[in-house]
């Protein structure tokens, strides 16, 4: 199969290109390596370095991937991004265009499927409807007609499906296509060497996530069961990674390690440190359907987890009531981070990782382009 992703370049903290990182990456990576021929363009928001289209470009076992960058004049970038990808679908004449990452994407996907008279996937890794982008003047109702659209739709987790049909009665056919796990960098390890690598202390309990430290996703319900905790027990220490925004303060002292943005390998470093991880959101429209890559992650490292109640986590882990905290109560937070300190208890579920989730793929695709024949 000849298959075109459309991907903004930066999502979950990361860039898809400069950091190999996450489902749009992982995935196409792997159809390549199965004998696809596989082609991708990137959006990037920020200033990064430029890899242009051109007709020479060969096929390759690996996905050729291009990037443009929107810019400051955002009108002029788009037409530079639009003419590019012009040139890589009359180049290429992929079987199936993949729109991906937000609701931009699936509009210019939808827009060059009509274009071009090409099969349309929309891939919704996440709910789209609760991006700030997608109240945009026009986008809103552009989203909702690329989904109208589409010849296939891919949701991230089974709520999101219900979601989406729900909300616009779509007909077409609809795969759960939940995220997944490097196995190479995700996997048990040594508690106390991870601790020495990333200079933390080799004595005590820690307690900490890495990711969005943000308001929007609990994080202060973090902190104020940390400052609860280390009152009852010194010996009690948080560690924490990923970007913030300043508006909830990080709790001071020496019992708090903040180690920063850190590379992705570093991200599984911290999980094997780690005494309890903490996975915080809000019963919001992000926190209701998002997928818990961070839940398998540190499931893959062998450590225990609690999480907010909130949405595909609620389903999973239910009857666990250390497993789970009420979202915004930092209290009950406090009493299952304690409750799997003085018993440690790993769930027993299995861990999709990239191959699993690249074959599925491979099926729908492949479904969606034998049925217009």
């Amino acid at each position: 199969m000849n298959i075109l992703f459309l991907s903004k370049r930066q999502y979950m903290g990361k860039d898809l290109l400069d950091d190999q990182y996450g489902r749009f990456y992982e995935i196409p990576k792997i159809l390549a390596k199965k004998g696809h021929t596989i082609t991708g363009l990137c959006l990037s928001y920020r200033k990064r370095k430029e890899y242009l289209f051109n007709d020479q470009a060969n096929a390759s076992e690996a996905p050729l991937w291009y990037s443009v960058n929107l810019g400051t004049m955002k009108v002029l970038g788009l037409v530079r991004y639009m003419t590019q990808l012009d040139r890589i679908i009359e180049a290429t004449r992929p079987d199936i265009i993949c729109g991906c990452s937000d609701s931009m994407h699936a509009i210019l996907a939808a827009h060059f499927a009509r274009r071009h008279k090409t099969k349309l996937l929309i891939d919704l890794y996440d709910n789209f409807h609760s991006y700030g982008a997608t109240s945009l003047p026009g986008i809103r109702a552009g989203f909702v007609r690329a989904l109208k659209e589409a010849d296939g739709i891919c949701t991230v987790s089974d709520r999101l499906r219900r979601y989406m049909l729900d909300r616009h009665s779509l007909s077409q056919p609809i795969i759960v296509l939940g995220n997944a796990i490097n196995r190479d960098l995700f996997n048990p390890g040594d508690q106390s060497s991870s601790r020495r690598l990333l200079g933390l202390p080799n004595n005590g309990l820690l307690v900490g996530t890495a990711g969005a430290l943000h308001k929007n996703r609990d994080i202060q319900s973090l902190y104020a069961a940390f400052e609860t905790l280390r009152k009852q027990n010194c010996d009690i220490q948080l560690v924490i990674a990923g970007p913030r925004n300043g508006r909830v303060k990080i709790p001071v002292g020496d019992q708090t390690h903040d180690l920063g943005i850190l590379r992705h390998s570093d991200v599984a470093t911290l999980y094997r440190a780690l005494d309890v991880g903490v996975i915080c959101n809000l019963d919001s429209e992000f926190g209701r359907y998002c997928y818990p890559q961070k839940f398998f992650e540190m499931l893959a490292c062998n450590i225990p987890i609690i999480s907010s109640s909130v949405g595909t986590m609620k389903d999973m882990l239910g009857s666990d009531y250390y497993a789970l905290y009420q979202p915004g109560d930092p209290e009950s937070l406090a009493t299952g981070i304690e409750g799997l300190l003085s018993h440690p208890r790993i769930p027993d579920l299995p861990i999709p990782d990239w191959e699993d989730r690249a074959g599925e793929l491979e099926s729908f695709i492949r479904q969606i382009i034998q049925d217009g024949d």
